[in-house]
């Protein structure tokens, strides 16, 4: 036995019942399709915001990799730099030391000048 019997059965039987079931049917079948349409909408906006979603993720992803490269270029420039401080310090220790040297040459030259001017002012 089909739905077709079943409708031809109620017919024969009660046929008020029968339209009051068919335009039942048919009313809640267009609710249905609406409800339906109303779904797929949202649905389909849903969508939409998740492309719209994925492209913004996607060019953060973009900026954060050219972030992650700038980054990773200065801790290479910073480490560059290190370096050449550790250099400028090195040579500074050797100028403090030539310096020391000068000051010592200057020192024993005043001393040796004095010395040499006071004996011919006697």
């Amino acid at each position: 036995m089909d739905v077709w019997d079943v409708v031809a059965a109620m017919v024969g039987q009660a046929p008020l019942v029968a339209v009051a079931v068919v335009v039942l049917y048919l009313l809640l079948s267009r609710e249905i399709r609406n409800e339906v349409r109303r779904v797929e909408r949202r649905i389909d906006k849903l969508e939409e915001r998740v492309a719209r979603l994925e492209e913004r993720t996607s060019k953060i992803e973009e900026r954060l990799g050219r972030v992650e490269n700038d980054v990773a270029e200065l801790k290479g420039r910073v480490a560059r730099l290190e370096e050449q401080v550790m250099g400028l310090k090195q040579l500074l220790g050797r100028v403090e030391g030539h310096v020391g040297q000068l000051v010592k040459a200057f020192q024993i030259y005043n001393s040796t000048l004095l010395k040499v001017l006071s004996s011919k002012a006697c």
